[in-house]
């Protein structure tokens, strides 16, 4: 557990980092015409979010935990968007 949490904390705020970049590539997308569906938001999130984490991080170092993370974080906060701002195209 203690190794978990390790990992979590050192890898935590990239993931987050990542997670917006992954919302601002899927926002994009949705606007070029590529990710048109709630399904293809959601894979576009889950691919995005794997491409960029295992560029950005050895995978020795908890990629795997960082996408997750990215993931996770991008489509919480694209659910608080959709919550909060009904209006918000998406």
């Amino acid at each position: 557990m203690e190794n978990f949490l390790e990992l979590v904390m050192s890898n935590g705020l990239l993931g987050l980092a990542l997670g917006l970049v992954t919302l601002i590539g899927v926002f994009l997308l949705n606007k070029g015409g590529v990710a048109v569906t709630g399904e293809h938001k959601r894979i576009a999130n889950v691919v995005l979010s794997i491409l960029m984490a295992f560029t950005a991080v050895d995978f020795s170092d908890g990629a795997g935990l960082v996408a997750a993370i990215a993931s996770v974080s991008s489509a919480l906060v694209y659910s608080l968007i959709k919550a909060y701002m009904p209006q918000a195209k998406g």
